[in-house]
Protein backbone atom coordinates (compact mmCIF):
# COMPACT_ATOMS: atom_id res chain seq x y z
CA UNK A 1 0.00 0.00 0.00
CA UNK A 2 3.07 2.30 0.87
CA UNK A 3 4.46 1.95 -2.73
CA UNK A 4 1.07 1.83 -4.82
CA UNK A 5 -0.69 4.81 -2.68
CA UNK A 6 -0.50 8.21 -1.90
CA UNK A 7 -3.77 8.32 0.16
CA UNK A 8 -5.02 5.41 2.18
CA UNK A 9 -8.30 5.09 4.03
CA UNK A 10 -9.07 2.69 7.27
CA UNK A 11 -12.10 0.79 7.61
CA UNK A 12 -13.54 -0.78 10.75
CA UNK A 13 -16.60 -2.90 10.92
CA UNK A 14 -18.04 -0.94 7.47
CA UNK A 15 -16.83 3.07 8.87
CA UNK A 16 -13.78 5.08 7.74
CA UNK A 17 -11.49 5.30 11.12
CA UNK A 18 -8.89 6.92 9.38
CA UNK A 19 -8.49 9.06 5.62
CA UNK A 20 -5.06 10.46 4.83
CA UNK A 21 -1.54 10.17 3.37
CA UNK A 22 -0.58 6.88 3.22
CA UNK A 23 2.17 6.60 5.87
CA UNK A 24 0.13 8.39 8.64
CA UNK A 25 -3.19 5.96 7.97
CA UNK A 26 -0.33 3.01 7.76
CA UNK A 27 1.43 4.26 11.14
CA UNK A 28 -2.18 4.88 12.76
CA UNK A 29 -3.24 1.11 12.29
CA UNK A 30 -0.01 -0.32 13.28
CA UNK A 31 -0.26 1.34 16.70
CA UNK A 32 -3.25 1.39 18.54
CA UNK A 33 -2.98 3.17 21.92
CA UNK A 34 -3.30 -0.13 24.11
CA UNK A 35 0.14 -1.41 22.57
CA UNK A 36 2.02 1.77 23.61
CA UNK A 37 2.29 0.58 27.02
CA UNK A 38 4.76 -2.71 26.80
CA UNK A 39 2.49 -5.19 28.23
CA UNK A 40 -0.73 -6.88 26.90
CA UNK A 41 -3.21 -8.46 28.68
CA UNK A 42 -5.07 -10.79 26.45
CA UNK A 43 -8.77 -11.12 26.31
CA UNK A 44 -10.13 -14.30 24.04
CA UNK A 45 -11.63 -11.28 21.92
CA UNK A 46 -8.13 -9.36 21.31
CA UNK A 47 -8.56 -7.82 17.77
CA UNK A 48 -6.62 -10.06 14.98
CA UNK A 49 -6.65 -12.96 17.13
CA UNK A 50 -7.04 -16.35 15.44
CA UNK A 51 -7.17 -19.36 18.00
CA UNK A 52 -8.22 -22.90 16.90
CA UNK A 53 -6.67 -24.41 19.17
CA UNK A 54 -6.30 -24.46 23.54
CA UNK A 55 -2.99 -23.33 24.16
CA UNK A 56 -2.99 -19.20 24.61
CA UNK A 57 -0.87 -16.60 25.10
CA UNK A 58 -2.52 -14.50 28.14
CA UNK A 59 0.27 -11.97 28.78
CA UNK A 60 3.18 -10.49 26.49
CA UNK A 61 5.91 -8.00 27.61
CA UNK A 62 8.46 -6.10 26.39
CA UNK A 63 11.55 -5.81 28.63
CA UNK A 64 14.94 -3.70 28.63
CA UNK A 65 18.39 -5.17 29.51
CA UNK A 66 17.05 -4.58 33.15
CA UNK A 67 14.13 -6.56 32.78
CA UNK A 68 12.06 -3.80 33.31
CA UNK A 69 9.25 -3.02 30.79
CA UNK A 70 9.83 -0.68 28.05
CA UNK A 71 9.08 0.38 24.70
CA UNK A 72 11.52 2.61 23.61
CA UNK A 73 15.18 1.06 22.73
CA UNK A 74 18.28 2.42 20.49
CA UNK A 75 19.97 0.65 17.96
CA UNK A 76 22.12 -2.71 19.37
CA UNK A 77 20.33 -2.74 22.39
CA UNK A 78 19.09 -5.87 24.11
CA UNK A 79 14.91 -6.39 23.85
CA UNK A 80 13.27 -9.49 25.55
CA UNK A 81 10.12 -10.60 24.38
CA UNK A 82 8.22 -12.80 27.74
CA UNK A 83 5.45 -14.77 26.54
CA UNK A 84 2.59 -16.36 29.40
CA UNK A 85 0.83 -18.77 27.90
CA UNK A 86 -1.52 -21.17 29.43
CA UNK A 87 -3.55 -24.83 28.96
CA UNK A 88 0.10 -26.37 27.68
CA UNK A 89 0.03 -29.77 26.69
CA UNK A 90 2.57 -32.56 28.64
CA UNK A 91 3.53 -32.94 24.68
CA UNK A 92 5.10 -29.53 24.70
CA UNK A 93 4.74 -26.54 22.10
CA UNK A 94 6.49 -23.96 19.91
CA UNK A 95 6.74 -20.71 19.81
CA UNK A 96 7.34 -17.97 16.48
CA UNK A 97 7.61 -14.14 17.35
CA UNK A 98 7.59 -12.03 13.79
CA UNK A 99 8.62 -8.87 13.97
CA UNK A 100 7.67 -5.73 11.45
CA UNK A 101 8.25 -2.73 9.86
CA UNK A 102 5.34 0.39 9.39
CA UNK A 103 5.84 -1.21 6.36
CA UNK A 104 4.75 -4.30 7.27
CA UNK A 105 7.82 -5.98 6.32
CA UNK A 106 8.81 -8.74 8.46
CA UNK A 107 11.84 -8.19 9.68
CA UNK A 108 12.68 -10.80 12.36
CA UNK A 109 11.14 -14.31 12.62
CA UNK A 110 12.82 -15.62 15.67
CA UNK A 111 11.11 -19.57 16.77
CA UNK A 112 11.53 -21.10 19.96
CA UNK A 113 12.29 -24.80 17.96
CA UNK A 114 15.36 -23.02 16.96
CA UNK A 115 16.64 -22.64 19.98
CA UNK A 116 17.86 -24.84 22.73
CA UNK A 117 14.68 -25.01 24.98
CA UNK A 118 12.39 -28.16 26.03
CA UNK A 119 8.68 -27.13 26.26
CA UNK A 120 7.45 -30.91 27.06
CA UNK A 121 6.22 -31.73 30.55
CA UNK A 122 5.68 -28.42 31.86
CA UNK A 123 2.71 -27.10 33.96
CA UNK A 124 -0.27 -25.91 33.01
CA UNK A 125 0.89 -22.38 32.25
CA UNK A 126 4.59 -21.33 31.84
CA UNK A 127 6.45 -18.50 30.56
CA UNK A 128 8.58 -18.30 27.86
CA UNK A 129 11.74 -15.79 27.49
CA UNK A 130 12.87 -14.94 24.08
CA UNK A 131 16.03 -12.64 23.81
CA UNK A 132 17.75 -10.65 20.73
CA UNK A 133 20.84 -9.59 22.48
CA UNK A 134 21.79 -6.86 19.68
CA UNK A 135 18.88 -5.37 17.99
CA UNK A 136 20.28 -4.71 14.83
CA UNK A 137 17.62 -2.84 12.88
CA UNK A 138 17.10 1.05 12.82
CA UNK A 139 14.94 3.96 13.90
CA UNK A 140 11.34 3.50 13.52
CA UNK A 141 7.89 1.62 15.27
CA UNK A 142 7.79 -1.58 15.03
CA UNK A 143 4.90 -4.63 15.70
CA UNK A 144 5.10 -7.75 17.55
CA UNK A 145 2.83 -11.34 16.07
CA UNK A 146 2.74 -13.83 18.12
CA UNK A 147 2.46 -17.92 16.80
CA UNK A 148 2.19 -20.67 19.09
CA UNK A 149 1.52 -24.03 17.69
CA UNK A 150 1.35 -27.17 19.43
CA UNK A 151 4.01 -30.24 19.33
CA UNK A 152 3.31 -31.04 15.78
CA UNK A 153 3.50 -27.77 14.60
CA UNK A 154 0.37 -26.78 14.18
CA UNK A 155 -1.68 -23.86 14.96
CA UNK A 156 -2.89 -23.33 18.43
CA UNK A 157 -2.72 -19.50 18.54
CA UNK A 158 -1.91 -16.80 16.23
CA UNK A 159 -2.20 -12.89 17.06
CA UNK A 160 -1.47 -10.12 15.05
CA UNK A 161 -0.20 -6.68 16.00
CA UNK A 162 0.24 -7.99 19.84
CA UNK A 163 2.50 -4.88 20.98
CA UNK A 164 4.63 -2.48 19.86
CA UNK A 165 8.08 -1.22 20.28
CA UNK A 166 10.19 1.91 18.79
CA UNK A 167 13.63 2.08 17.85
CA UNK A 168 15.81 5.21 18.02
CA UNK A 169 18.98 6.03 16.80
CA UNK A 170 20.27 8.53 19.54
CA UNK A 171 23.94 7.64 19.32
CA UNK A 172 24.35 7.02 15.90
CA UNK A 173 25.32 9.00 12.84
CA UNK A 174 23.16 12.38 12.11
CA UNK A 175 22.69 11.12 9.32
CA UNK A 176 19.47 8.48 9.31
CA UNK A 177 19.62 5.33 8.63
CA UNK A 178 17.70 3.92 5.21
CA UNK A 179 18.49 0.22 5.60
CA UNK A 180 16.27 -2.36 7.92
CA UNK A 181 19.03 -4.28 9.27
CA UNK A 182 21.88 -1.73 11.05
CA UNK A 183 25.33 -3.94 11.55
CA UNK A 184 28.20 -2.35 12.77
CA UNK A 185 30.73 -4.82 11.48
CA UNK A 186 34.34 -5.29 12.88
CA UNK A 187 36.34 -2.32 11.51
CA UNK A 188 40.54 -1.55 11.38
CA UNK A 189 42.85 0.54 10.16
CA UNK A 190 45.53 -1.51 8.29
CA UNK A 191 48.78 0.61 7.73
Amino acid sequence: IQELCNRTILLENGRIVKNGNTSDVIKYYLEPENLKIGETDLSDNFRARHSPGKLRAKHVRILNENDEINTTFEINDLITIEVDIENISINGFVVSILIFNQQGSLIYHIRSQDGNINTKNLNSTATIRMTIPQLNIIQGRYSIDLWIGNHFDLLEDHIEGIISFEVVNRGHSKVPLRSIIHETGQWEIIE
